[in-house]
């Protein structure tokens, strides 16, 4: 694609968007000229249009390699602004399902009742939001792997169908069962896990569906350990599972939305929405000047974490000792953690600070670590060894392309971190390539894209939930458990929560 096109199809995208947010601010709800559609709807259907449109110039982008790549140079707004601009969208997106419910639902509704008016004006065909608006997010490869771990459940034994619906009620720890009926939310049971990662996942939900809403009659299971029950042959969904495995299936982790437990003193917010937007103006700095900027980086390969339950992360540090001068990898102590953010931890560096240094080392924990994505996002140059435990998109991960494969004792780390310090366009090339990557796949969007999926998944492979008039009286709506203290609980007995007296 000629960069003189993007530019007009980019102005065009700015332009829209540009009235709808106008339209957002400053117009209350209310009926138009249109038959049977509303404002709000109207402007509903035009940002899902424009969607799909941006959708199309970002994979335009991406798919200009090879000679196009000094094409795609040319065009002053380079693809993380894109990024940027397909945030905004889904603020607004998520702005108008807030004053109007699924707008999506009500279109589909209202065009089907005006269809035997034969004086209504043609309307635009309502399409499902998710396999529309995400078809950018689907064509990144990001949703594959979820489809496999979907069909692995398609013939479930009866005994699987029978005790799926209520394995979380059994276990009663660490996981919550989710509804959906009717296009409403619904917890069957919740179970706490650690930390606040329980009540992070259940946002993270009713965000995808004020998003991309509604979804389909179906339950999923979730359990929110660090990959403990992965062994259970069951369609659990799962963070993390032994890379090579296949039972469960694997969503985004609670730090997608939040996690306040682990933010250092001088940070404001893990949240993940936070976050990235940090992390785009990271990406436009590099885009604008990367010799520069990478330049400017710390000459270090940097590493701050705390001792897990295995020695890998000693071995690794045992390995790289002796080379102060470029190597700085050191343990630190989590002494208090709060849900406020108000944590006490000795040594601690923030997140976006790590993003001062040139190279980055990723030591896994006891199983997965979540701090992967936020090392490629600083585009500084990561060394991490082979994983052995995978996330929903690490599969994406090419060695050497993205990261900087050692050896899994870090034996070679040092040797690896010479070549790359006398070979800066190689160390530069790895880390755009790896930060694009991130941006890309683990934006608000595509996670929400990618619960979306699941919702739907679910629908086609997994036991349906009951209907609405056979929930058990225990069964509370999403937007009521949002509220729940941490420890608060949906059992099969009932809500089990600390009684507040009333002064």
């Amino acid at each position: 694609m000629e960069p003189d096109v993007l530019r007009l199809i980019l102005a065009l995208a700015l332009t829209t968007f540009g009235s709808l947010h106008l339209c957002a601010r400053y117009f209350v709800v209310r009926d138009v000229a249109l038959p049977g559609l509303s404002l709000l709807e109207v402007r509903g259907e035009a940002v899902a249009a424009l969607r799909h449109s941006l959708g199309q110039l970002k994979l335009a982008t991406l798919t200009m390699g090879g000679p196009g790549a000094a094409q795609l140079a040319a065009v002053p707004v380079a693809h993380h602004h894109l990024m940027a601009l397909d945030s905004r969208l889904s603020d607004l997106e998520l702005a108008i399902s807030r004053q109007h419910g699924h707008w999506q639902s009500s279109v589909s509704a209202r065009v089907a009742n005006s269809a035997s008016d034969r004086s209504a004006p043609p309307l635009v065909a309502a399409v499902s939001a998710p396999n529309r608006e995400c078809s950018a997010v689907r064509a990144t490869g990001l949703l594959d792997q979820l489809q496999a771990d979907f069909r692995q459940y398609e013939s479930m034994t009866p005994g699987q169908r029978t005790a799926y619906p209520d394995y979380c009620g059994t276990l009663k720890h660490s996981c919550a069962t989710i509804l959906s009926v009717d296009g409403e939310l619904f917890v069957k049971h919740f179970f706490a896990g650690y930390q606040s990662r329980h009540r992070a996942t259940l946002h993270a939900i009713y965000r995808a569906a004020l998003r991309l809403g509604p979804f389909p009659d179906s339950q999923i299971v979730i359990e929110f350990t660090d990959g403990n029950l992965w062994q259970v042959e069951l369609p659990l969904l799962v963070i993390t599972r032994p890379t090579g495995t296949r039972n469960g299936i694997l969503y985004p982790d609670f730090t997608f939305f939040s996690w306040p437990e682990a933010v250092c003193g001088t940070e404001r917010s893990h949240s993940h929405s936070v976050l990235m937007r940090e992390f785009e103006m990271q990406a436009s700095k590099l885009e604008r000047d990367p010799e520069q900027v990478f330049a400017s980086k710390h000459d270090k390969l940097f590493w701050r974490g705390a001792p897990v339950g295995n020695n890998y992360r000693q071995t690794a540090l045992a390995n790289v000792a002796g080379d102060s001068q470029h190597i700085d990898m050191q343990f630190m102590t989590w002494k208090a953690v709060s849900t406020g953010g108000n944590n006490t931890a000795p040594g601690c560096v923030g997140l976006l600070d790590h993003c001062r240094n040139r190279y980055l080392a990723f030591l896994q924990g006891n199983s997965y670590s979540s701090r992967l994505k936020y090392q490629l996002l600083c585009g500084s140059t990561v060394l991490a060894a082979r994983q052995g435990w995978e996330e929903f998109w690490t599969r994406q991960l090419v060695p050497n392309k993205h990261f900087v494969e050692v050896a899994a004792d870090w034996s070679d780390a040092k040797a690896r971190l010479a070549d790359l310090r006398s070979n800066q366009r190689k160390a530069l090339s790895i880390a755009k390539r790896g930060q694009r990557l991130a941006l890309d796949l683990l934006n608000d969007f595509a996670v929400d894209c990618y619960w979306a999926e699941i919702f739907s998944s679910a629908a086609r492979f997994l036991p349906k939930p009951p209907r609405r008039a056979k929930l058990p009286s225990f069964v509370r709506p999403i937007q009521d458990v949002l509220l729940f203290h941490n420890d608060d609980a949906i059992t099969p007995d009932g809500i089990r929560s600390a009684v507040q007296p009333v002064r």
